[in-house]
């Protein structure tokens, strides 16, 4: 989907500024890319973006959890016990921290994969994370040409459903930006 939507702001005359995590496909060449490994790098290029930005399309899927501690060294089988405990800690939130940055001149169009109770869930992280358009997805789009997503507004009202290809898709969440201009 970034990529579809990086497409649909390049046709509409624009320079989109990408901040990415690794991926398998390429980014338009005209695109600005901004390539990070951690959800921390992440967070530090889109803070240090906004600000000259119109606005922002939250399409990637950063980590919510990382580990708290870290080894530099292997950490061998044979030297743990029988059971080895993880613990994790959240990461930050990306959307939320540039929600308090946004002027009013700016948007934010966030987007939330669900499993379940996902109207509830979309509009408890619009609202949150100061979103002016949520876009509810499911895992079934993830991997594939195409999607079924419905945007709900801040009023919580469903705005639209679209299907289709993702470029379709991008380029009709555009549109309802500009709309909402």
């Amino acid at each position: 989907m970034g990529i579809a939507l990086a497409e649909a702001v390049l046709e509409r005359g624009c320079v989109p500024v990408v901040v990415s995590g690794p991926i398998s496909r390429s980014y338009p060449k005209s695109a600005e890319v901004y390539g990070v490994e951690t959800t921390e790098q992440m967070l530090r290029q889109c803070v240090s973006l906004f600000p000259d930005c119109k606005g922002v399309l939250g399409a990637a899927a950063p980590c919510d959890f990382r580990p708290s501690c870290f080894s530099e060294q292997k950490l061998a089988k044979s030297e743990l016990n029988t059971e080895f405990l993880l613990r994790l800690e959240p990461t930050a939130d990306i959307l939320a921290a540039l929600g308090t940055m946004k002027r009013p001149d700016q948007w934010i169009l966030g987007f939330a994969l669900e499993t379940q109770h996902g109207r509830e869930k979309a509009l408890e992280k619009l609202r949150r994370k100061k979103c002016d358009l949520i876009v509810l997805n499911g895992p079934d789009s993830i991997g594939r040409a195409n999607a079924s997503v419905e945007v709900f507004d801040v009023f919580g009202g469903r705005t639209a459903v679209l299907t289709g290809t993702k470029k379709q898709i991008a380029a009709d969440l555009l549109s309802l930006i500009e709309a909402a201009g």
